[in-house]
């Protein structure tokens, strides 16, 4: 990405996070109680014919992926520490206001959402959006959504940026800037002290020999919370 494109970029999204604050939504609310992941939600439906629809109601949280609008729907990819799940946003479900600010929405934002798990007539598993919550608007664009993160020296030098783009469900970066998700169900931002406690932190042991290398730097990562693949509450 150009810094011309780089800064245009930001300020976009300085300009919706100003819009959010002045709708009276909170732009970084402190929780948002979950009761269900990705996981979860494929696991209890996926006999789920295509087509059908179903009264359970689900709270889930985590990183808008990919946003698709086509007219009076909208398509999202919503990842949280156990995987990927579709987001079904529908005018006549949401309401053409609220759906208007759901097309808001950038790549990276965290969202908290609440809906009804169905399965799209293409059989995609998805929850169909009854309302949400903007929980942490990202105000630079995540890497490409194809290529990830080719450069080598920025995968180093911006390690938070490489574990976005390569890591797997529930790996967080070593800057403490990704929330991990607390075992009690319960969304915190990545800035209360309690979140803080939980974020993996890059370990600060000297490469051997006294020299330092990009191969040393990546094998001798590591974790407070014990591994660089997950993080987990210690209560």
């Amino acid at each position: 990405m150009t810094a011309d494109r780089a800064a245009d970029q930001r300020a976009r999204r300085l300009a919706k996070l100003e819009a959010l604050k002045a709708r009276g939504a909170g732009a970084y609310p402190y929780r948002f109680p979950t009761d269900a992941t990705a996981a979860d939600v494929v696991a209890r439906h996926d006999a789920l014919p295509p087509g059908e629809r179903t009264t359970e109601r689900v709270r889930l949280a985590g990183r808008a992926e990919l946003v698709r609008r086509q007219g009076h729907l909208t398509f999202a990819a919503l990842r949280d520490r156990t995987g990927v799940i579709q987001l079904f946003v529908d005018t006549s479900v949401l309401g053409a206001g609220r759906h208007a600010e759901f097309d808001d929405v950038d790549r990276g934002d965290w969202l908290g959402v609440e809906g009804t798990v169905m399965r799209t007539r293409r059989g995609e598993l998805s929850v169909c959006v009854g309302d949400f919550a903007v929980l942490g608007k990202a105000l630079l664009e995540p890497p490409d959504k194809h290529r990830g993160l080719p450069d080598v020296e920025t995968r180093y030098r911006q390690r938070y940026t490489d574990l976005e783009a390569t890591s797997g469900p529930g790996r967080c970066s070593g800057s403490g800037t990704r929330p991990c998700a607390p075992s009690d169900g319960t969304w915190r931002t990545a800035a209360s002290p309690r979140s803080r406690a939980r974020s993996c932190r890059p370990s600060r042991a000297a490469p051997a020999h006294g020299r330092s290398s990009p191969t040393t730097t990546r094998s001798t990562w590591t974790s407070t919370c014990g591994s660089p693949s997950s993080c987990t509450s210690s209560g």
